[in-house]
């Protein structure tokens, strides 16, 4: 598991809804507007998608074990036409850019679970949506939130190296023949 990979995966649940535009691994920028515009759009449309880590904490689950939890937001960006009720339209395009998270709650196996203990949150959040100026479009924009809960294994990160220790003094008894020797042998997990 990396961040990358974690990445990845939510952008293509994002990709596998249909129409839901042009999904960017990261935010993107650019220096001139009308290149900036080209990153989110789909034909005259601003309809685009982009993701950003917002947190990372490690939390201890046992002395083999910790948990890393990993805040996610994702913006999505319509543009806004009053006429044709483009905020349903983004409504219902957010709900489904919401389900596949609710249907795959491991993303694909790569997470321990994007579900929170009983009363949390589950899978990916709306958490403002409201009109926006963006690359000088009148749009339309949605920032969600995705929690991911992975479990690291610390004996495969290269700590098990450290988990069995020993000595041998070095200093030769009058006879020659070494009579101390500890080794040490911590609580190991299964």
């Amino acid at each position: 598991m990396t961040v990358a990979a974690i990445r990845t995966a939510i952008a293509n649940l994002i990709r596998g809804v249909p129409a839901a535009g042009v999904v960017n691994d990261y935010e993107r920028y650019t220096r001139r507007e009308g290149d900036f515009r080209d990153l989110y759009q789909v034909g005259t449309q601003i309809r685009g998608w982009n993701i950003r880590r917002l947190s990372t904490r490690e939390e201890v689950v046992d002395s083999q074990t910790t948990r890393l939890v990993i805040r996610w937001q994702v913006n999505g960006f319509l543009s806004l036409v009053d006429e044709q009720a483009s905020e349903l339209a983004f409504d219902d395009l957010i709900e489904a850019v919401r389900a596949p998270f609710r249907a795959d709650e491991t993303l694909g196996g790569l997470v321990e679970t994007t579900f929170g203990a009983a009363g949390d949150e589950a899978g990916l959040q709306l958490d403002e949506l409201g009109p926006v100026m963006f690359a000088g479009v009148l749009c339309h924009k949605a920032r969600l939130s995705l929690t991911t809960r992975v479990l690291l294994d610390l004996e495969q990160t290269g700590i098990d190296d450290f988990l069995t220790g020993g000595i041998t003094w070095d200093f030769p008894a009058p006879d020659g023949v070494t009579e101390a020797e500890d080794i040490i042998h911590p609580e190991q997990g299964e």
